[in-house]
């Protein structure tokens, strides 16, 4: 793992209490999800509100699947650093 990483994974594990076995257990579930696929998408949102334990309106859900549908989530480690960090 990359410096990079380690620094963006460290600060979510920080941040969120969620352990880097959970986040590597979400990310191994995104590498085998169709991200064009909106029921896929759906339930890794709420996969990771319940990890979280933050309540994710059905707004914020629907925004959520249609930035991914559409392209227009964070695609690197750096953007989603930058997100992050808003």
């Amino acid at each position: 793992m990359d410096d990079a990483l380690k620094n963006m994974m460290e600060y979510m594990e920080r941040n969120s209490q969620i352990s880097m076995d959970e986040i590597f257990q979400v990310a191994n579930s995104l590498q085998h999800a169709s991200l064009q696929d909106e029921e896929a998408i759906r339930t890794i949102v709420r996969q990771l509100s319940h990890l979280t334990g933050h309540t994710v309106s059905k707004d914020v859900e629907n925004q959520i699947v249609q930035a991914i549908l559409n392209g227009d989530a964070p695609t690197t480690t750096d953007h989603l650093q930058r997100y992050f960090s808003k």
